[in-house]
């Protein structure tokens, strides 16, 4: 399974979905998808200035199908948003 998030600045998670959605329930991304090489737009949102500001973080993992348990490690990419 493949898990994409992003933590808030108020530290709470949003799992994105297939469709470009966020939800706020822990659900992959990709169920028992076999991972192959692929570079695409998973995500994009203009920020409009009424988001809150302050320390942002996508994350990514693997985990083995239907367990939760991660393979590897987690990857991390953080960023700032201030208005």
């Amino acid at each position: 399974d493949l898990y994409v998030a992003l933590q808030l600045p108020d530290q709470s998670w949003w799992f994105l979905q297939v469709d470009g959605s966020l939800t706020p329930e822990l659900q992959p991304l990709l169920s028992s998808w076999l991972a192959v090489p692929s570079r695409a737009e998973l995500f994009r949102y203009s920020f409009t200035g009424v988001e809150s500001p302050g320390s942002y973080r996508w994350l990514a993992a693997f985990s083995k199908p239907g367990t939760g348990m991660v393979i590897g490690t987690i990857a991390q990419t953080p960023f700032t948003f201030n208005p």
